[in-house]
């Protein structure tokens, strides 16, 4: 953890905005399940360490939305701002917009996604690549939600 403090205390003394990614969230191939409080410390920690936001990872994929709700819950008692989090889903199940709808009804309004669902995880065997740009703005967009911004990163 020392070394996570070092790198992100070193961008920000050269004015780089620093966006930390947590990946497996709430299922890991080496560990099992995760619990939420977990998460919630080690994100409390990159935020306190300087980070502008954090991406929640399901890296491979076999996530739901109770438990994405679940992990939601738990980091509201870290930062009532939601904006402060990112969600990154797979969709190795098919579950990847039906969590991040779950994520929107929690105050989220920051996803990635990957062209055509490209990506994956070489650590994982079968996880497939991320939600799909063109199905994550169909969802948000037959929901109502404006896009403001697409940021391709």
């Amino acid at each position: 953890m020392k070394n996570v403090k070092i790198i992100i205390e070193n961008a920000l003394k050269h004015d780089i905005k620093v966006r930390g990614y947590i990946s497996c969230i709430v299922n890991c191939p080496y560990e099992g399940k995760i619990k939420p409080k977990i998460v919630a410390n080690l994100t409390e920690f990159m935020l306190q360490c300087g980070c502008c936001e954090i991406s929640l990872v399901d890296t491979i994929g076999i996530s739901s939305p109770n438990k994405i709700k679940s992990l939601l819950h738990e980091l509201k008692h870290i930062s009532s701002d939601m904006n402060k989090f990112a969600i990154h889903c797979h969709d190795t199940y098919g579950q990847a917009l039906v969590n991040i709808y779950a994520s929107l009804e929690c105050g989220i309004r920051t996803f990635d996604s990957s062209v055509a669902g490209l990506g994956g995880c070489p650590y994982t065997l079968g996880a497939s690549g991320n939600v799909a740009t063109e199905d994550l703005l169909y969802l948000l967009h037959e929901q109502g939600s404006k896009l403001e911004s697409i940021s391709m990163k």
